[in-house]
């Protein structure tokens, strides 16, 4: 949804994205996934600016979008608080989550060269070392998988999403593509923060950027 908002404007199919758009957030906060909603915004954002590379994606949202977001916060913003309440005491909690992502995160290049990791050690390994599962993706590959589940990360989710990237900033991809692009980058930050090997739609984001490259 936050992706869809990079194809041009038109009043009834903008509508339709932004309120669904407005319900996925509200679903979030709901949930109370910080991370959750920081990807959302972040891919909301990114996909507002894409018409600064390429005009047939319509300028008009560039203008339109920020001041129907100024708009409705300033209409609604008890009702806005009172539904992001529990989100928003969720960024108030002096919790470990931050800590163990940078712990997760920092493991694989800490140990990339010890060979004794280079052989698929298992989650339980790290489970064992931290008391919790890894939260990222790069590294759930690399103890599950060991050197060449790590090379498999950066072949299949890593450097296709570099060269689609190349691509539209070279301005050679055209609206379905740049979408295909935005998710692949939303899930790319999704997995520098998840435990997320095995889920179907990292696979499924994964292969739709290398099927669109």
């Amino acid at each position: 949804l936050a992706a869809l908002t990079a194809v041009p404007f038109k009043p009834i199919r903008s509508t339709l994205t932004l309120a669904a758009a407005a319900g996925a957030l509200f679903v979030l906060a709901q949930l109370q996934t910080r991370s959750g909603v920081l990807v959302f915004t972040a891919t909301l954002v990114l996909a507002c600016l894409t018409p600064l590379w390429g005009r047939d994606l319509g300028r008009t949202k560039l203008f339109v979008l920020p001041l129907l977001v100024v708009l409705v916060a300033a209409l609604k913003y008890r009702a806005i608080l009172h539904a992001g309440s529990l989100l928003l005491d969720r960024f108030h909690d002096h919790d470990n989550t931050a800590q163990s992502r940078l712990e997760a995160l920092l493991f694989t290049p800490e140990h990339l060269l010890d060979p004794r990791w280079w052989w698929p050690r298992g989650t339980e390994t790290f489970i064992q070392l931290y008391g919790y599962l890894p939260h990222s993706n790069v590294t759930a590959l690399f103890v599950e998988g060991g050197l060449p589940g790590l090379l498999m990360w950066f072949a299949v989710f890593a450097l296709p999403l570099a060269a689609l990237v190349r691509q539209f900033m070279a301005g050679r991809l055209d609206q379905l593509a740049t979408v295909v692009m935005l998710v692949g980058i939303g899930f790319l930050a999704v997995q520098l923060s998840l435990h997320v090997p095995f889920f179907k739609q990292a696979l499924l984001w994964g292969g739709a950027v290398v099927g669109t490259l």
